[in-house]
């Protein structure tokens, strides 16, 4: 008869290397094979860091870039190129942001106070921050070079939005004009700016016929700021009205979002490696950091089996290492749910076979 204890760890295997590891082949790379370079040196045209945004202490790294491709690569943008946001040596990373597109375009990094401080800034200094396009190597058949260094050089980088978010509103105005400029070009309907009541510039909508490019103003701001919402921090950028909106969105206060992340709770040097990590294999960091974690849970796990012989303890020992594991912000938090499903699934599986119930 087959030993009942390869029959547990080979349950335990499963919930805690595989899934993660067919997510990552699901996710990690672009459909089809490897890709060619870009059409031309990767640049980024206009940056600077907007703090006290949303809460006192916090900051956003705004950019436009230029990722030339004539024919772009399939799939997603940001599996091939992203904004990493370094020290002031230029090889710490600090945080980074998937591009939402190739060719010209806007991209913005934000940090909450909590990560702010996790990352070891000292905003009030206005330190001399440096910002790179990536390449991510796995998807080319060729090192990708990085975008020219850009670097905050002096205090006129940064911008403080306490009293006013006026600066913020005309470098995101500014630099979605430019990209319409230059999205006539290839697109002779892109129009992703129009004016209010008071002939002030807005973001535009999406139109009844879509522009070719797939973008609207508002659709472009959007999506280069998925971690701060513009249209409710700056609502005069998006709305055609001289009446002020007051949108009924909650504002998150727990914990969870703004501490329970890689930089608040393990530090910037210890995110950096995941970072360099992530870049090498290809990946982004959350999964580096969560594989990483899946070979601790199943090595503990596998440790307590080879002890007690029991598969059942060792899939109870795996929980609480989950669990720790979204608390440091290794392990993102829906992978933890869906762990937790497949967790109980067995146990009641393995209880009923017992005849327990």
């Amino acid at each position: 008869m087959t030993d009942k204890r390869y029959v547990h760890i080979s349950w335990i295997v499963v919930l805690a290397i595989v899934l993660p590891l067919v997510a990552l082949l699901a996710t990690a790379l672009p459909a089809g094979a490897t890709t060619g370079l870009p059409n031309g040196t990767i640049v980024i045209n206009t940056y600077g860091a907007f703090y006290n945004v949303w809460e006192q202490g916090d900051v956003m790294f705004v950019a436009s870039y230029d990722i030339p491709y004539i024919a772009p690569p399939a799939g997603s943008a940001a599996q091939y190129f992203q904004l990493i946001i370094y020290n002031v040596d230029g090889t710490t990373p600090l945080g980074y942001q998937g591009v939402i597109d190739f060719n010209y375009k806007l991209v913005t990094v934000y940090f909450t106070a909590g990560e702010a401080v996790g990352a070891g800034m000292v905003i009030s200094a206005h330190p001399k921050y440096v910002f790179k396009i990536v390449g991510i190597p796995i998807p080319f058949a060729l090192p990708v070079p990085a975008s020219d260094a850009k670097t905050l050089d002096d205090a006129s980088y940064w911008f403080d939005c306490t009293s006013s978010k006026d600066s913020l509103r005309t470098r995101i105005i500014s630099i979605v004009g430019a990209i319409q400029d230059a999205d006539v070009v290839y697109y002779g309907d892109a129009v992703y700016l129009t004016t209010d009541a008071n002939s002030n510039p807005i973001l535009a909508t999406m139109p009844t016929v879509p522009n070719s490019s797939g973008w609207s103003g508002q659709s472009m701001v959007l999506a280069a700021t998925p971690n701060l919402p513009l249209n409710i921090v700056i609502p005069s950028m998006f709305q055609s009205s001289i009446q002020s909106l007051t949108p009924w969105t909650a504002v998150g206060t727990g914990a969870y979002q703004g501490n329970l992340t890689m930089v608040s709770k393990m530090g910037a040097q210890f995110t950096a490696a995941f970072v360099g990590l992530g870049t090498t294999f290809g990946i982004s960091t959350e999964w580096a950091a969560g594989l990483f974690w899946s070979l601790i849970m199943v090595t503990a796990a596998m440790i307590v089996f080879a002890y007690s012989g029991s598969g059942l303890a060792g899939m109870i020992l795996v929980f609480p290492l989950m669990m720790t594991g979204n608390y440091l912000g290794l392990i993102p938090l829906v992978l933890t749910f869906t762990l937790t499903i497949l967790l109980v699934i067995y146990v009641g599986y393995h209880i009923y076979l017992r005849g327990l119930v």
